[in-house]
């Protein structure tokens, strides 16, 4: 409870003021983080409060066409009123002593991690070279498109067949995400395991949330839907004032036009996340008939899908084109040890799943 609570009083500043929650459970929705995950928490001595909190996990994934344990640092939170006093580089260097404890250690050969763009507080305090802290090298930038689910449109492919996956299928599916994800840095090693809606990492993703595109006997595109509202929320905290005056006339010109709307303060943001867009040689057409057959399908549940592409990958000026709002975030690659991402082929497109972020 006292985890949940700590995200929902940390707020993400911005244009539009955001937390980032996890109810009803914060550790449920820690297991999308990877295979293994630990968290962990910083306490006020005076009264037993948890104040602080990170979190650290580890995932199979493709670093140069090889599989590698990855890890992913996350979720870093601390209260207002105990920063700058030291504790995110004790943080840091109690996660140093796991990483080098070997009864501790997950044994990776590096992290991953996010910052958001204009995240002036995360940027001054985690990337600046601080002492304590690990070196933090940026390798790329994630975009996330705001799509309309109701103004997809594509036109259909001579040849090409999508459609949910049938069961029967699933074998097939992974097999094409694992040798097409190869070709991206730290595309996730996935297995059949993965798609259990409820035990998997993609829990609650229907089987008809996910669809294939099918050029005779091969799989030319992957793409799925996911809703997690059951378990991770995005809530709208704060509004500028010039928002704030024109969200009427911006909510009615919405409706007029099949966009979004804006939700009020302290309101959970409805979306659906895109996941899995994954498309032989990044065919345009394929893509977009993708999503569009998808959201075709699910629009009735909710208008907004979030979207996130590397910033070049070829499909990112295609949905640029689509997006009312774009979001960008640094990627970057974390170690106490910086030689050991000295053979990393940075030209090389990134693969992050946004619903795992």
């Amino acid at each position: 409870m006292q985890l949940r609570a700590l995200l929902a009083r940390n707020v993400m500043s911005g244009e539009i003021s955001l937390s980032f929650r996890r109810e009803p459970s914060y550790f449920f929705a820690c297991q999308l983080d990877g295979e293994e995950s630990q968290t962990i928490v910083c306490r006020n001595l005076e009264n037993d409060n948890i104040v602080g909190l990170g979190s650290r996990s580890v995932r199979e994934r493709y670093v140069d066409g090889q599989v590698e344990r990855i890890g992913y640092l996350s979720t870093l939170r601390l209260d207002k009123e105990h920063r700058r006093r030291g504790l995110v580089a004790r943080g840091f260097r109690f996660f140093k002593e796991l990483d080098t404890d070997t009864k501790n250690s997950f044994g990776v050969k590096f992290y991953v991690t996010t910052v958001a763009d204009g995240n002036a507080i995360a940027e001054r305090t985690l990337i600046g070279g601080r002492v304590g802290l690990p070196h933090y090298q940026r390798i790329g930038t994630l975009n996330t498109y705001s799509i309309s689910m109701l103004r997809c449109r594509s036109r259909p492919i001579e040849g090409v067949e999508v459609r949910p996956a049938h069961e029967s299928e699933l074998g097939l599916v992974v097999k094409y995400l694992n040798t097409i994800g190869a070709t991206r840095n730290f595309f996730p090693k996935y297995r059949v395991e993965d798609f259990d809606p409820k035990a998997g990492t993609f829990r609650d993703m229907k089987r008809s949330q996910l669809f294939v595109a099918w050029e005779g006997d091969d799989i030319v595109g992957t793409f799925g839907l996911w809703d997690q509202s059951n378990f991770k929320q995005v809530v709208v905290e704060a509004y500028p004032m010039w928002l704030r005056f024109c969200m009427p006339l911006y909510n009615a010109f919405a409706t007029w036009s099949k966009h979004p709307k804006l939700p009020k303060t302290g309101e959970v943001l409805e979306y659906l996340v895109g996941s899995l867009l994954v498309v032989r040689n990044d065919r345009a057409d394929v893509a977009e008939l993708l999503v569009s057959k998808a959201c075709d399908a699910c629009s009735k549940t909710t208008s907004r899908l979030l979207l996130g592409l590397d910033s070049r990958c070829s499909l990112a000026t295609l949905f640029a084109r689509r997006a009312s709002h774009v979001y960008t975030t640094g990627v970057y690659l974390v170690s106490w040890n910086p030689l050991k991402w000295d053979n990393y082929t940075k030209d090389r497109l990134i693969y992050l799943e946004l619903g795992c972020l």
